[in-house]
């Protein structure tokens, strides 16, 4: 059960992306990359952070850890490479959770922070903690696409497609 929650949540999140990525896809240059006051700056300092972050997790959670000297390290240099690296690590979890078992969830992973504080938590809790990040971040973008004018997708879970959730558990 808690397997085809979390599949169904990585369904909505693969979703999300792709709808965030087509908005973006008409963003001018100068305001896709212009400081928007997120933490990460621009639109795109944000959307590479989420794809760090999505590298990041995985790799503590397949225990094939991503080289990440810092959170705002830069993967691509614009909007197309990113979402061609944003599209690979997410076939990419899609290929490492299939694989898991449902106890696999509950199991201890441990691991360590960016400033090397050790840490331990349950598999299923990273996972949400990975999927939870990049939904704080896609909130952030969608905050500065309204107030530059632009309209902001609608990437509610209600709006994802049912028949891309109903395809879990895999």
């Amino acid at each position: 059960m808690l397997k085809e929650h979390l599949g169904r949540m990585l369904a909505y999140h693969s979703w999300a992306q792709a709808q965030l990525i087509h908005t973006l896809t008409d963003l001018p240059d100068d305001d896709y990359f212009a400081d928007q006051g997120l933490f990460f700056a621009s639109i795109h300092g944000t959307l590479n952070h989420i794809a760090l972050g999505d590298a990041l997790w995985l790799g503590r959670l397949s225990a094939e850890p991503y080289p990440v000297t810092r959170l705002d390290q830069p993967l691509a240099d614009d909007l197309a490479g990113l979402t061609s690296i944003i599209a690979s690590t997410l076939e990419q979890w899609q290929t490492w959770f299939s694989a898991q078992e449902e106890f696999h969830l509950f199991e201890l992973v441990s691991y360590r922070s960016m400033a090397g504080a050790p840490g331990q938590r349950r598999r299923a809790d990273l996972i949400s903690h990975a999927l939870n990040h990049a939904t704080h971040h896609r909130g952030q973008i969608s905050a500065a696409l309204t107030a530059m004018g632009y309209p902001a997708p609608e990437l509610d879970l209600l709006y994802a497609p049912q028949e891309l959730l109903d395809e879990y558990p895999r």
